[in-house]
Parts: C-alpha cells; sequence; structure tokens
C-alpha cells in the first residue's frame, strides 16, 4: 500500500518550511450592518452567530489577498494548500444600522466560510445551534448538487456594550 509522504503535520511545521507564508494579521474590529430584530436576539441571548451569504465586498474585507495568491501560487501541493487559509480572525464586530441609530459591539469567538454540505451544517448546529441552512442544504442534496454556495459565519461571544438598542439584560 502506497501512502503519500506528509510534508506537514502541524502548522507550526508549515510555517517553519514556508517562511514567505503571508500570515492573515487578525481584524481587531469588523463593522457590519445588521437586521435589527437579530442584534436584539443577541442582546437577549437567543442568537450566538452571523451568518451571510458570500460577498465580494465581505470576501475582500476578511479575507488576506496576500494569503489567497499563496494559495493559489501552491493549489498543486497538497500539503501547502491544506494549510492556507485566507479568512482573517475577527476579534470583535461593531454591528449597526444603516443610519447608525442603534449599535452593538461583541466579542467573535470564531469565524470562517462554509457551504451548505451535511458535515457543514452539522457543525453549526453543534457550535452554535444554527438551522439557518437546514432546508437549503437538504435541498442541494435531493439535488445532488455538487458546487454549493460559500457563507461566512461569526460565532458570537459577550456583547461588549449596545447604545440605543435595548437594556443589556436578558
Amino acid at each position: 500500500m502506497n501512502r503519500k509522504q506528509v510534508k506537514y503535520n502541524t502548522y507550526e511545521e508549515f510555517l517553519q518550511g514556508n517562511p514567505n507564508y503571508p500570515i492573515p494579521r487578525d481584524i481587531e474590529c469588523l463593522d457590519l450592518i445588521i437586521k435589527k430584530k437579530w442584534a436584539e436576539e443577541m442582546v437577549k441571548g437567543e442568537r450566538n452567530y452571523d451568518l451571510r451569504p458570500f460577498s465580494f465586498l465581505l470576501h475582500d474585507r476578511i479575507c488576506n489577498q496576500d494569503t489567497e495568491k499563496f494559495k493559489e501560487d501552491h493549489k498543486n501541493d497538497e500539503d501547502i494548500y491544506r494549510w492556507c487559509n485566507p479568512v482573517r480572525t475577527v476579534m470583535k464586530i461593531h454591528y449597526h444600522d444603516y443610519a447608525s441609530t442603534w449599535s452593538l459591539d461583541v466579542i467573535c469567538i470564531e469565524n470562517g466560510y462554509m457551504a451548505p454540505f451535511d458535515g457543514d451544517v452539522e457543525q453549526l448546529h453543534q457550535i452554535c445551534n444554527c438551522h439557518d441552512l437546514d432546508d437549503i442544504c437538504t435541498e442541494l442534496n435531493a439535488e445532488n448538487v455538487e458546487f454549493r454556495p460559500i457563507y461566512y459565519y461569526f460565532i458570537i461571544g459577550d456583547i461588549i456594550s449596545n447604545e440605543n438598542l435595548m437594556p443589556n439584560n436578558k
């Protein structure tokens, strides 16, 4: 049995072997518009996630372009390709409406992207009890769709502050 030799067993080994890898810098605070209803649900503790369909605007804001280029340049090298994650870690999110009449600042404990495949949707169930993609996943499975839309997710932690939204008690 021929098993492919793996070059890197850990992210640290990958970084040592690729000193030119452009490590994505964290985003200290991401500014996003959100529906007031969802912000209120976050304050009440009823919603601990934000799920957004792919858009080039959001992609350009949270993905490191240099890392994406590095990944593209090494797309035929599985050992390098699998360690390249262009998504920048978001530390905090500043939510507000279009007119900035209210705001909500939260800690972001995890963020990334996913597609509505059974495993990814199940992971969202476990992490944050999110069922927003269940129907989409079922429909795409029934139609045997191979290429699926991308969604960005943000898992919300503690609330830092809210202004003109509602009292911060649950």
